[in-house]
């Protein structure tokens, strides 16, 4: 039996209760750590997930290891220094960052836990609707047209109106 290589790539321990290693043992991922598996584990359904979420990466027989991801630099360390050529900061020309991106990320955020506001449709409803009031006082009509399936566009208003 060719067993696959199964491989921890984020910085958090994983432990799968009830799957086994190739030796039999308990499945638990250090970061970093690579063990083999019996091609069977990859069908249960926590280990796709990770797969998918990019959290596990698998090895098939005869493939060279995967990369490990690059270490973020420690909190407390220094800054690196901009390079020479780099303007100054302070010139008015620059256009100055406004948060929205921040902005719009946390609502996106918001509206991803809005029942039936998935990752297919959330940036058409992000287009559509800038904040939370907006999303409130959409129709059901306008919520289908943005991606919204029709047997939730009522409950995304009504929602909406709870989380004002």
């Amino acid at each position: 039996m060719k067993y696959m290589k199964l491989t921890n790539v984020s910085p958090a321990r994983k432990a799968y209760s009830g799957l086994r290693d190739g030796s039999g043992r308990p499945l638990v991922l250090d970061p970093g750590d690579m063990k083999p598996v019996h091609p069977g584990v990859m069908k249960h359904r926590t280990i796709e997930a990770d797969i998918r979420a990019g959290v596990l990466s698998v090895q098939m027989p005869g493939e060279e290891a995967p990369k490990p991801a690059p270490t973020p630099a420690p909190a407390d360390s220094p800054p690196a220094d901009p390079p020479a050529d780099t303007p100054p900061a302070d010139n008015d020309d620059v256009d100055k960052d406004d948060g929205s991106e921040d902005d719009n990320a946390e609502l996106r955020e918001l509206f991803l836990s809005a029942p039936g506001i998935t990752e297919k449709n959330v940036n058409a409803v992000l287009d559509a609707y800038t904040n939370l009031q907006e999303l409130a006082d959409a129709s059901e009509e306008d919520l289908v047209a943005a991606g919204v399936t029709k047997s939730f566009a009522g409950r995304v208003v009504e929602w909406a109106i709870e989380n004002l």
